[in-house]
């Protein structure tokens, strides 16, 4: 962000610390959670039976999971999107814990969202003229 757009560099929390931390439990919560029940725990348990191997199932889950990500019109959250899928089969793969693989995609997600990326996947963008 630094290269591409240095004002947006850390935006939220430069501008408002408590929205911030609001907009990253909501995401946690509301967002992260859903997804991973859905796409790791779901996905994973119903359709493991329908794939020759583990690698190709985590193949397709990422690929699908990139999908659900095309609302946004951007190639860049395709590829991070389908990249995040892959950490994340892997991690529920080894540990099957919905819990740790939801944590990992709320950190990913709020570290891009902190570093003022966050417009990309329609966080909301505070700054001197929008604070929420």
């Amino acid at each position: 962000m630094y290269f591409l757009d240095s004002e947006k560099l850390f935006i939220v929390i430069r501008n408002n610390l408590w929205a911030w931390l609001g907009i990253s439990i909501f995401y946690s919560v509301l967002s992260v959670y859903p997804q991973e029940v859905i796409y790791r725990h779901f996905f994973i348990h119903r359709y493991a039976v329908l794939f020759s191997s583990p690698r190709v199932l985590l193949l397709v889950n990422a690929a699908l999971f990139a999908f659900a990500h095309i609302i946004f019109l951007n190639v860049l959250v395709l590829l991070l999107t389908f990249i995040g899928g892959i950490l994340f089969g892997l991690t529920y793969q080894k540990s099957q814990s919905l819990f740790l693989t939801s944590f990992e995609h709320a950190l990913y997600g709020v570290w891009i969202f902190t570093l003022g990326m966050g417009e990309m996947l329609a966080f909301p963008m505070l700054n001197s003229n929008n604070l929420l």
